[in-house]
């Protein structure tokens, strides 16, 4: 017996065996067209069942069947209700203040909302919506300080590598605020970061570093005072000084009362340990030892790292202190020279360092 087949049926076999390769997208390939018209024209299934069959959304299908050849087209927006030299004046009124998004909006007149202004900002490539920095407040007299130290030491660069800076930092137990985040799998338990009361303790360290070495870190054991500081650094120096920067070295540190105690400053002159004066109070840009304290720290606390004791988190600091080599030091030497041209051109204000 012969069997005999209705003239479409090989085109609708073609369609649900190839169907299984349908990918899909935002717009209808050649592909999936053709398979909505036989679909459609040859055997009047509903949009409904063609979605489904084709594993595309219904309002896809409803849309092509009514559009027909112009399917696909590009069709004029609508025009936007904000003009090209409101959205000028909206960049440059970010630019040029720090004013909110809203308030932006109201002082243009813009007929749109909050959020239609923000992504007319965002979609501008030179600005970003931003955190603020923290930084210490400037006086006018801090400012003609600071700038007068960068017009005497704008032109050093073998000379910074005379000078010894050094710093205190405390570190936590628990981390420091805002480290966190990390990328949670939502498959999994989120992960708990424990915030014991003032940070579970902390510890106090005391560094110095040379463009030749750096020291051994010191721990803070007691309260500091100028005495107990005059007790920690003196028997280091001058002994250490020319291990860490050669012959003619000076010693760098930030005005702390501590540091600038009349008997600290004796104790220093009496030992013959040169200071780097006058140096900027509030300046902690210039002093290259903060970004090693920031290399220091995050090593410490990687991967959201915390710690159950003193005695652990110490055994931490000293092995990250290993880590950071001579060579990004003398790096951050090498950056003097361009902070100090950095500050005499902010005007004695805050750089980017």
């Amino acid at each position: 017996m012969i069997y005999s087949f209705p003239s479409n049926y090989f085109i609708i076999i073609y369609v649900f065996l190839d169907i299984i390769k349908m990918g899909r997208g935002k717009k209808l390939s050649g592909e999936e067209i053709s398979k909505i018209s036989v679909l459609k024209n040859e055997l009047n299934m509903s949009n409904r069942k063609i979605a489904e069959i084709i594993h595309r959304d219904e309002k896809v299908i409803r849309n092509f069947l009514k559009d027909g050849k112009n399917y696909g087209q590009n069709y004029p927006g609508r025009k936007s209700s904000v003009t090209t030299r409101h959205k000028s004046l909206l960049i440059r009124g970010a630019c040029n203040s720090q004013k909110s998004a809203s308030k932006l909006r109201d002082e243009l007149n813009l007929s749109v909302g909050v959020r239609r202004t923000q992504q007319l900002l965002s979609s501008c490539e030179f600005i970003k919506y931003r955190k603020k920095l923290k930084k210490p407040f400037l006086s006018k007299q801090n400012i003609e300080v600071r700038m007068k130290f960068a017009i005497n030491h704008m032109s050093w660069t073998e000379e910074w590598h005379k000078i010894i800076f050094s710093d205190e930092k405390k570190f936590n137990l628990d981390g420091p605020d805002g480290w966190s985040h990390y990328w949670h799998d939502l498959r999994t338990e989120p992960k708990i970061f424990r915030k014991r009361q003032s940070g579970g303790g902390s510890v106090m360290v005391w560094g110095a570093i040379g463009y030749l070495k750096k020291l051994n870190l010191i721990f803070v054991e007691h309260t500091m005072n100028a005495k107990y500081y005059q007790e920690m650094v003196g028997p280091l120096f001058p002994a250490y000084g020319y291990e860490l920067a050669g012959l003619g070295w000076k010693f760098q540190q930030d005005n702390a009362p501590i540091h600038r105690a009349r008997t600290t400053l004796t104790y220093f002159r009496e030992r013959d340990i040169n200071l780097l004066e006058p140096w900027p109070s509030k300046s902690p840009d210039l002093n290259i030892i903060e970004n090693v304290w920031s290399i220091l720290a995050k090593e410490v606390y990687k991967d959201g790292c915390q710690y159950e004791s003193k005695k652990e988190l110490k055994s931490a600091i000293i092995e990250a202190w290993k880590i950071i080599d001579q060579a990004t030091i003398q790096n951050l030497y090498h950056s003097l020279q361009r902070r100090m041209i950095g500050l005499y051109n902010a005007n004695g204000r805050w750089t980017k360092y």
